[in-house]
């Protein structure tokens, strides 16, 4: 038998848990629409509304604590939806439930026309003498004429007289829903936890047992985009034959790993390669990436997380072409470039596809290269500076909106059942 503060402490930990799912829901779906309504054709203004949903998505439950409640009733118009009280409590009578307390009034029970003392015993006999005021009263004075809308007192039933199926009956309404929904959901997220460590521990030995690779060797592609080098992400290359296309793995100190053949790329598609990869070390796409599949793994259950992990995957590659094309690759030679790379993922299903590695999913060879050869040249790795401050103003606003907000049906409820 489960314990009544287990059965508590489920409850609360589930209400906590799906609440934030909720409300990360609903903010994706807004800046879903607000993409949609406005048109955003940035790739990098886009993968920073995404990434800015998934931050939010994972301060969702501490915001929602920390931050003061703000209540908000429900129009009028919603308020009309709601069911009269005499239709409510006509329908639960006519079905046998009873009303909840406090929901509805009780109708009046009709008695006769005689107020009796709350402390005046019920008469035994055809009449009685009123202990305080030594009136006669009758029976006929505290019942109703009618006899037959009395209450008919319930039968007394002793628990040894239960029978078998009755104990039956109420041990399965008993089972504890809570507990057994929050032990499948503890089961499901260690498994998603447990698939991140792997791909971590993973990463790490990969990274080990790669080849350095000299800047001598690559000196001759890197001399353009030497000048462009940020200090704080310094390249660093290595190459391993455990893949099979160009990855970046690590967080704080990043790599880019290349495949054993890159020297047989020639030095225009090498550049290209680089250029891409780069990218994704310059923003960072790696923690982003781990914080998305660390926001799956606690809230599995809600198809954001899903959606929102393949949303940044698509516009954080599609943000690196565009990388690779500004640097000067040509569009037709980079296409081709990766739809060798699509081909070596094909001959090589046995091998170890790392998380990094975005292209591995299906269908999006087509894509890809449907939006390289369509690319124009009017691409931007960088978002207005005023652009970018009025997107971060509006996101924290509706950030705070959403975790704060507490929209309350009870009081149009309310309103309408006591106008005054």
């Amino acid at each position: 038998m489960i314990s009544a503060p287990i059965v508590h402490a489920s409850t609360a930990f589930l209400a906590h848990l799906l609440a934030p799912a909720a409300r990360s829901l609903c903010l994706g779906c807004f800046a879903a629409l607000a993409v949609g309504a406005l048109r955003v054709k940035s790739v990098s203004g886009r993968l920073a509304v995404w990434k800015m949903v998934l931050y939010a998505a994972l301060a969702m439950p501490l915001l929602g604590l920390i931050l003061p409640p703000l209540s908000l009733e429900l129009p009028s118009a919603l308020a009309r939806l709601i069911p009269q009280r005499a239709t409510v409590a006509n329908a639960l009578r006519a079905s046998g439930d009873t009303p909840m307390a406090g929901a509805f009034a009780p109708e009046p029970f009709p008695v006769a026309p005689f107020s009796l003392h709350p402390e005046t015993p019920l008469p035994q006999g055809d009449s009685a003498v009123h202990p305080m005021t030594a009136t006669r009263i009758s029976r006929s004075d505290v019942l109703p004429a009618d006899r037959s809308i009395l209450p008919k007192a319930a039968p007394v039933v002793r628990e040894s007289d239960a029978s078998p199926a009755i104990a039956a009956k109420n041990s399965r309404t008993s089972f504890p829903w809570t507990v057994f929904f929050a032990a499948f959901y503890i089961s499901i997220t260690l498994i998603f936890l447990g698939r991140l460590l792997l791909g971590i521990i993973f990463s790490r030995r990969l990274v080990r047992s790669a080849r350095p690779v000299a800047q001598s060797e690559v000196a001759g592609v890197l001399a353009i985009d030497e000048r462009e080098d940020h200090p704080a992400f310094p390249m660093r290359l290595a190459e391993s034959e455990l893949i099979s296309v160009p990855i970046t793995l690590g967080i704080l100190r990043p790599i880019i790993l290349l495949p054993v053949g890159w020297r047989e790329w020639g030095p225009a598609a090498l550049g290209a390669v680089l250029a891409h990869e780069r990218s994704h070390v310059t923003r960072r796409d790696a923690l982003t990436q781990r914080l998305s599949l660390l926001h799956r793994a606690i809230f599995w259950f809600s198809p954001l997380s899903w959606w929102l992990h393949g949303r940044l995957a698509d516009a954080a590659e599609e943000a690196s072409d565009e990388a690779a094309l500004l640097s000067g690759a040509d569009r037709a030679q980079y296409a081709e470039t990766l739809l060798g790379f699509f081909v070596a993922l094909q001959q090589t299903p046995r091998r170890v596809r790392w998380q990094g590695v975005s292209m591995a999913k299906a269908g999006q060879a087509e894509k890809r290269v449907d939006r390289i050869l369509a690319w124009e040249g009017d691409g931007s790795m960088h978002l207005n500076r005023s652009l970018s401050i009025s997107l971060l103003l509006l996101g924290i606003a509706v950030v705070f909106f959403a975790a704060a907000a507490r929209p309350s049906i009870a009081r149009a409820q309310d309103q309408l059942v006591n106008p005054a």
